[in-house]
């Protein structure tokens, strides 16, 4: 699934987002820190305006929940 945040169809990586905050609960520590870091750089990054939006939004989404 992370890998996929890479991918060259932006609505692929759109889709990372929205499954990541689905699963985000299941995931173990390890994988919570690197679905955080990849919507981080995905949210910073991202040359697509609804995958950039949607990662910013799975982040404040997932670091709400887990605080």
């Amino acid at each position: 699934m992370f890998t996929l945040a890479a991918d060259p169809v932006p609505n692929i990586r759109f889709n990372v987002s929205k499954t990541i905050e689905t699963v985000y609960k299941e995931l173990s520590a390890a994988n919570k820190a690197e679905a955080n870091e990849v919507l981080q750089k995905m949210a910073e990054n991202d040359t697509d305006f609804d995958a950039k939006f949607y990662a910013q939004k799975t982040l404040e989404n997932v670091t709400a929940v887990a605080a």
